[in-house]
């Protein structure tokens, strides 16, 4: 779950353990009052207000599991969670409702989903090897918190994404 300045959540459904998933899926929804709830916890029904089909690059040896799913200026970023010891990626993609595809069907569709598919573009080879759980990035986007199944790690980079990738990292083991 990510959030963004323009009050939208952010909800990816971006998790391929056996990396059998084709595509991974990010919805836009606008971010609910919890004061509209009732008190049995039910408040009102979310619908999301943008969909983001994603394909991992480079076929099938490209898939990988994620996370981690993080906005900043108008894309969204995803975080390889690789069990292999090798440095994990960030993958980007724009959410920039202008530069939306259509909902045109497209020939790697074949699971019936009419959304077309973005391929994820690789932003930062970062220096972490543990598996990737969860990251954000600070509001003034300086630095980018990452954090793994072997404790977090703070990076900076300045506002701009792609520093991760010669960032040195910050850790504490848990």
């Amino acid at each position: 779950i990510a959030i963004d300045d323009a009050g939208y959540l952010y909800i990816g459904d971006i998790g391929n353990n056996n990396e059998s998933r084709k595509h991974a899926f990010v919805y836009r929804l606008d971010e609910p009052d919890p004061s509209k709830g009732n008190p049995g916890g039910r408040g009102e029904k979310l619908k999301p207000t943008a969909t983001w089909k994603l394909k991992y690059p480079g076929g099938r040896d490209g898939r990988f599991d994620a996370e981690a799913l993080f906005v900043w200026k108008g894309r969204g970023y995803l975080i390889s969670k690789l069990l292999t010891l090798k440095y994990a990626t960030i993958y980007g993609f724009d959410l920039d409702p202008q530069k939306q595809p259509s909902k045109k069907k497209k020939k790697d569709d074949e699971d019936g989903d009419p959304t077309e598919t973005l391929t994820l573009e690789a932003v930062a080879e970062i220096p972490i090897r543990y598996p990737v759980t969860g990251a954000d990035i600070s509001a003034d986007g300086t630095r980018l918190a990452v954090l793994t199944v072997g404790g977090p790690y703070v990076l900076r980079i300045d506002g701009d994404v792609r520093n991760a990738a010669r960032s040195k990292p910050a850790y504490r083991p848990y």
